[in-house]
């Protein structure tokens, strides 16, 4: 009968001692059970579908302003929002970004010089070319002449030399041959003739002696051999008198035909040698037979 005991007591430690173990290996290979998700979950912004038994965001148009709702509330009229809102924003107006990135932010503030708000977010900067000097509901685009980068509350006028059309996010420079003498500019205007520029200008500059433009000229042309001109600012060139010559490009005068020589018709790149047995004298436009000696 002991031995009986004695044998009993021996299995009764082992099964105590098997299910500890087991219960290790449990604890090792499993997660704890968590606890119920509920409503009190929610975060602002969100409300409790117990359907799904998740907290969903708020649709755009709704807010959720406090923590643990079950239901999204509609916007009042004239209020906005996005999806996920705390609260709804009238035009002009936004929430500020949270600290917190579980907490969204319950209060509407104007929205600062140079953004805007429309649908109850966050205000966001007005885009190139646009401004607004207050908190707006929209941005509005700059006037020709001037131009802004983003978040700009007021719009910068172009310098000389450059000029905008509407809602201009940076001037444009003017092209070669045109110019903008004032700041503000519009647009360009043709350089004149018998002058020229380089793009950007603001003024054009006058051809030097030996060249000439026509209007709106990137740059001044040269003369060709056999014509001249003798001024700065010229729009054309002059042919060079019967008797004078013009041996080269870019002239400012001509070459009188020096004896022996001659040239009989205007724009004349070199002079003709007399034929043999005629002489000229310098300046001539033809030659004629020689005097006996």
């Amino acid at each position: 009968m002991k031995r009986l005991l004695s044998l009993a007591s021996i299995l009764a430690v082992a099964w105590v001692a098997s299910c500890a173990h087991s219960k290790d290996r449990l604890s090792d290979s499993e997660p704890a059970p968590t606890p119920d998700k509920g409503a009190e979950d929610c975060t602002r912004g969100t409300a409790w579908v117990e359907a799904d038994k998740t907290c969903n965001l708020c649709p755009s148009g709704t807010y959720a302003g406090s923590n643990g709702a079950t239901t999204c509330e509609s916007c009042a009229s004239g209020t906005s929002s996005p999806e996920g809102a705390a609260v709804c924003c009238a035009p002009g107006t936004g929430v500020a970004p949270s600290s917190d990135p579980a907490a969204a932010e319950t209060t509407c503030t104007e929205c600062v010089a140079g953004t805007y708000g429309t649908s109850g977010g966050a205000c966001t900067a007005c885009a190139a070319g646009k401004y607004s000097p207050d908190g707006a509901a929209s941005c509005s685009d700059c006037d020709a002449g001037t131009s802004s980068l983003a978040g700009a509350a007021s719009c910068t006028a172009c310098d000389a030399g450059t000029y905008s059309l509407v809602g201009a996010p940076s001037c444009t420079a003017c092209d070669a041959g045109k110019y903008s003498s004032k700041v503000g500019a519009t647009s360009c205007s043709d350089c004149d003739a018998g002058t020229s520029s380089l793009a950007g200008a603001a003024s054009c500059t006058a051809c030097d002696a030996g060249t000439y433009s026509l209007v709106g000229a990137p740059s001044c042309t040269a003369c060709d051999a056999g014509k001249y001109s003798s001024k700065a600012g010229a729009t054309s060139c002059t042919l060079c008198m019967p008797g004078e010559y013009g041996p080269s490009t870019g002239a400012t005068s001509c070459t009188i035909c020096p004896a022996g020589e001659y040239s009989e018709f205007a724009g004349q790149a070199v002079c003709g040698v007399c034929p043999p047995l005629t002489c000229s004298l310098a300046g001539a436009t033809i030659c004629t037979i020689c005097p006996a000696s």
